[in-house]
């Protein structure tokens, strides 16, 4: 990395610190992401940090393969909490999740970092997820808090969408398009 480039990404990194140190999201999940117009050497930097004080931080390789074409790749609902996936999808392993559904797997899909917040794949195609409580005072919120946590029958939880687009997409578009068409047919 460019001596330029790594004073510039340190000096960011501190000025984002900062800036949410007294912020009450200072305690939510964070991204960061540089685009290559702002980098000396043309890169891009993403990063993503998890602030749970009790998340399963392990970090698998979950390797891409050509399926069936009646193959199917389970949902499962908080998939991410002291399951294993050292074996998967060999042997399945989803700790306290809970299998909601199955749903027709890609013909191809491809090998991604399987985490906590899954976060790339071997296509390059990486992300990152920001997520934190909120106050529920008002009328709006409330109604939010309702759809998500109370009245939502969805099948697909964050942890499911990452994973789903970084074992399907070849772009970051296609990441987005993929997240959206499972959330508008499967809730």
């Amino acid at each position: 990395m460019h001596k330029g480039t790594k004073k510039a990404l340190a000096v960011l990194l501190v000025l984002v610190a900062a800036l949410l140190a007294g912020a009450p999201s200072a305690f939510a999940c964070t991204i960061v992401a540089v685009g290559t117009e702002a980098m000396a050497d043309g890169s891009t930097v993403v990063t993503h940090n998890d602030d749970s004080s009790g998340a399963d931080f392990r970090l698998w390789i979950t390797r891409g393969a050509k399926n069936a074409p009646d193959a199917l790749r389970d949902l499962v609902i908080d998939s991410h909490n002291y399951g294993d996936f050292g074996q998967y999808p060999k042997v399945k392993d989803y700790g306290n999740g809970t299998l909601v559904a199955q749903i027709p797997e890609a013909a191809q899909t491809y090998s991604y970092f399987h985490s906590r917040y899954s976060f790339i794949n071997e296509k390059g195609v990486s992300m990152g997820e920001s997520t934190f409580n909120f106050d529920k005072s008002t009328p709006i919120r409330k109604k939010t808090y309702d759809l998500i946590y109370g009245k939502n029958l969805g099948l697909i939880d964050c942890w499911n969408a990452q994973d789903i687009a970084l074992e399907r997409a070849t772009t970051a578009r296609e990441a987005v398009r993929v997240m959206g068409d499972l959330v508008e047919k499967y809730g």
